[in-house]
């Protein structure tokens, strides 16, 4: 079984894939602190524009797991796991 993950977790998991595809920090600050308060008001550059060979699905996959708004993302791991295969 999968383990529970909340919609925070959810979030972490993007930012590790999306910094992963990407090859860039998805909120490039030169602060942790501006980094967050960015994390809190913005999505970060669509993923295919680092990377135009990524899928359709797959950006919007990643995408989704980062919108600002917690009700916005993925709701479970669950979602976010089918979203990702």
């Amino acid at each position: 079984t999968m383990p529970q993950m909340n919609v925070e977790e959810v979030y972490s998991v993007g930012l590790v894939v999306y910094e992963c595809l990407a090859g860039v920090h998805a909120f490039p600050a030169r602060t942790p602190e501006s980094s967050a308060r960015l994390r809190l008001a913005i999505e970060p550059v669509p993923l295919r524009a680092h990377r135009p060979d990524v899928d359709a699905a797959l950006e919007h996959a990643v995408m989704r797991a980062l919108r600002p708004e917690p009700e916005d993302r993925w709701s479970n791991g669950r979602e976010l796991l089918l979203a990702l295969s």
